[in-house]
């Protein structure tokens, strides 16, 4: 039984499920690192997206830096990308109350299409 279900899901998904098991247990068991282990990597990443687009509209020819947002882009993503970095804290209070509204909104489309309990929030 075991290996038919092995065989049925291919390896990535397997080794997605296991990196996502673990990073619940890590957030469980440390979740105020993990929080600002998770903060930084979206500073970092919003950072890099910003670099690349800083780049990308400078290696544009003339004419098509007329029509490229990349330069604006780029620009708001390093200044998020600082942002989030410097106020670690708010983003992740920003963040629990989006994943909280997320949830909330979520766990109510669910009960009016009927396709969840009714007691889902109540």
């Amino acid at each position: 039984m075991i290996k038919e279900y092995i065989k049925k899901y291919s390896k990535a998904s397997i080794i997605t499920s296991v990196i996502m098991i673990v990073a619940s247990v890590l957030l469980i068991v440390f979740p105020k690192t993990m929080l600002n282990i998770v903060v930084y990597v979206i500073s970092g990443a919003l950072f890099v997206d910003g670099l690349i687009h800083f780049v990308t509209y400078f290696a544009l020819t003339h004419e098509m830096r007329i029509f490229s947002n990349d330069l604006l882009e780029g620009i708001l993503a390093l200044l998020a990308g600082v942002f989030v970095a410097f106020n670690a804290d708010a983003f992740i209070g920003a963040l629990t109350m989006i994943i909280g509204l997320w949830v909330v909104i979520k766990g109510r489309s669910l009960n009016s299409t009927g396709s969840g309990s009714s007691y889902v929030l109540y």
